[in-house]
């Protein structure tokens, strides 16, 4: 076959022997792909920048005929991910952003609007002091984008529209909300406040995104109160747990930096996994 090119970021690298590398690259044009770069561990290959973690490069290389690797044969460096921007909360949730492509995604299932969602908050990670809230965006709308988020603005027994001043109740893991009338027909999940709803909304790209001012995350917005993050958090973490079919590996990190933190202390591990009713 021809060699294909493509916009990937790395994902990972792990290193074959002494001069080569087997990488996970998120594509553009192709999904997520595994390859081996021979040669880009010396001083002088076609490929530049070595491949660093979390860096986009623009890529060619030969599709494997059977089951196995691909064949890297260039990768010219596009943008650097720079940690000194980002800060360490900063880096944790980009490898985080990482761990959630290398899991949740398909081989050789592109999906364009993925990689430009992590490109963006990649980019996000390294422009501003509030990666919790990119965090919660990257992970709402990656869970809409692969199917795996119900609406939040329509009842799924009714199929009415939820009015903006009332509350809703979550009917599954992520599979749609019960209005106040419906709920009490079998919903048994946690119950949404219209601010709640709101901003899953809004995090989810449902409605327009609120916290932007000129491209960037305002940190003095007073609408998302920390009590609110802290209930959003603990359900995008329950899900992203339960799709994922086990706690990521980045968790741990995340909670150091305190990215589970709420005005009301940390929230428990238990908390993440199985929130309370939200009222």
């Amino acid at each position: 076959m021809p060699p294909l090119q493509a916009r990937a970021i790395v994902l990972r690298r792990i290193p074959f022997s002494e001069t080569s590398l087997v990488v996970s690259l998120y594509t553009r044009e192709h999904g997520k792909l595994h390859g081996l770069a021979k040669g880009a561990r010396r001083l002088k290959s076609p490929f530049e920048g070595a491949l660093e973690i979390l860096s986009q490069y623009q890529i060619v290389f030969l599709p494997r005929a059977t089951e196995g690797l691909h064949l890297l044969t260039e990768a010219k460096l596009l943008d650097r991910f720079r940690p000194e921007l980002a800060g360490l909360p900063g880096l944790f949730a980009a490898y985080y952003v990482a761990e959630l492509l290398e899991s949740f995604t398909e081989e050789l299932g592109a999906q364009p609007e993925v990689f430009d969602l992590a490109v963006e908050t990649l980019a996000n990670l390294q422009r501003h002091g509030l990666p919790e809230v990119e965090l919660l965006r990257f992970e709402l709308r990656l869970l809409r984008y692969l199917g795996h988020l119900g609406q939040f603005e329509t009842c799924v027994h009714c199929g009415q529209v939820i009015k903006a001043d009332q509350p809703a109740r979550l009917t599954e893991v992520a599979g749609g909300l019960a209005c106040p009338r419906c709920w009490k027909v079998g919903a048994k999940g946690p119950i949404l406040t219209p601010e709640v709803r709101h901003w899953l909304q809004a995090l989810s790209g449902e409605i327009p995104w609120p916290l932007r001012d000129s491209g960037e995350i305002s940190a003095k917005h007073p609408g998302l109160h920390p009590r609110i993050y802290g209930q959003i958090r603990g359900l995008v973490s329950r899900w992203v747990c339960q799709f994922l079919g086990r706690r990521p590996r980045l968790f741990p990190y995340l909670e150091k930096f305190g990215f589970f933190s709420t005005d009301r202390g940390e929230l428990t591990r238990e908390q993440i996994e199985h929130p309370t009713e939200i009222q």
